[in-house]
């Protein structure tokens, strides 16, 4: 179906003299946009003398094509995200056209005055498009989208000692890296818990002061359970002093950052990033500042892609695994280690197949595979008792609890 908008009158300028008039077709829903869709728009090509008439033609014609696959971003990206993201916009249009248009007709043409126009039928590839943008880390639908926690600790040349907020009284800061990654990720459309204005369950005085400035996996994934936050963002930052200057003032800063992205519903690691970045400035503490900025910026780029990609991915449907636990002091250290089980991300449920006095055989319903369950139980730690997992495959594991070192 074709539909067609009313008139929409866009200029722009080639080598100074060209002018181009584009229609814009009215495209709904972004859950409506079928494989490939078919749109019409219209395009104006300057005739710059008697004889190019035939190159206004094709300038005409490709303006249009342009024009197709700028209807259906605007039908897949509200207007705030096609605006902070118009300059990667530009380069798919541009860089990517001949792939995005499967096929196109002209319907209609005809010269006017010193322009040439004409009225186009395209076919647009919209899963090409939203591959393209996905490869971008362009979020098309917000509604969907994880809820993202920060928990990065930053050391900047003024600071006596790492800066981070989920430290005792420390709410309110925001370093320089979190607001920048904040910026680029939310420019891109994902959602950014503020931790400054939501309460967490459980998260005030001494239990904040249980917390470090280098969180481990456990640590994260406590905080974002706390913040109901579906991805958590953990790592640290730092600006050093680089070695090069300009004459006696001009000094020049190094940033670096390294990260660790998590999904809190499985635990599992979706992307990590490691970037540094160069500023210069006369003053010490705005270059570190401004080199931390920079490479929060240029890591924001980087993860977004990863993040989108490892988000968008189906949800694992739970699978059966065959857990089988035995050991010394088996009853109570079993109720033990079934109980801390069942809080793992992706635990499902479990249900016991076959119970002996010292050996019980487990079906647990896991979103994964049994090498990442083994792994996932090996970060959780028992005061009485550790875990000696003997046996690993992708459908059974076989763990021995054992007696804790004294």
């Amino acid at each position: 179906m074709i539909v067609i908008k009313n008139m929409l009158m866009k200029k722009r300028l080639y080598s100074g003299l060209l002018f181009i008039i584009v229609f814009f077709p009215i495209m709904g829903s972004s859950e409506n946009l079928t494989r490939t869709t078919i749109v019409a728009t219209m395009g104006t090509g300057a005739i710059l003398n008697e004889d190019d008439a035939a190159n206004a033609r094709d300038r005409a014609i490709s303006d249009s094509l342009i024009s197709a696959i700028e209807n259906i971003l605007s039908g897949l990206l509200p207007v705030e995200s096609l605006v902070a993201n118009f300059k990667t916009l530009n380069s798919i249009l541009y860089a990517y056209k001949d792939s995005l248009i499967q096929d196109y007709k002209v319907l209609t043409e005809e010269k006017y005055n010193k322009y040439y126009r004409v009225m186009v039928q395209a076919t647009v590839s919209v899963n090409k498009l939203q591959q393209l943008l996905l490869e971008s880390g362009i979020v098309i639908d917000r509604k969907t989208m994880p809820g993202i926690l920060f928990l990065i600790s930053e050391e900047n040349l003024e600071d006596i000692a790492s800066q981070y907020w989920w430290g005792s009284g420390m709410k309110d800061i925001i370093t320089s890296t979190e607001l920048a990654l904040s910026e680029t990720l939310q420019k891109k459309g994902f959602s950014v818990i503020n931790h400054k204005t939501m309460d967490a369950k459980n998260f005030e005085g001494d239990t904040a002061a249980a917390y470090g400035a280098v969180l481990d996996h456990q640590a994260a994934m406590e905080l974002a359970s706390k913040y109901q936050a579906d991805v958590v963002i953990i790592g640290t930052a730092q600006a050093i002093r680089a070695s090069n200057t300009m004459g006696n003032d001009i000094k020049s800063f190094i940033g670096k950052i390294s990260l660790q992205v998590y999904r809190t519903d499985t635990g599992t690691e979706i992307a990590r990033d490691e970037k540094t970045a160069v500023s210069v400035d006369v003053n010490e503490i705005s270059g570190g500042r401004a080199a931390l900025t920079k490479v929060g910026v240029l890591a924001g780029e980087d993860i977004a892609p990863m993040v989108l990609s490892g988000w968008r991915k189906s949800d694992k449907k739970p699978t059966e695994i065959i857990v089988t636990v035995a050991g010394t002091n088996y009853l109570s250290n079993f109720v033990v280690f079934r109980e801390t089980m069942k809080k793992i991300p992706g635990v499902k449920g479990s249900q016991v197949k076959e119970m002996e006095s010292d050996k019980t055989v487990l079906i647990v319903q896991y979103q994964g595979d049994g090498k990442e369950l083994a792994n996932a139980l090996l970060l959780n730690t028992f005061d009485n008792f550790g875990l000696n997992i003997s046996l690993v495959s992708q459908s059974a594991i076989k763990i021995e609890l054992i007696q804790a070192a004294r």
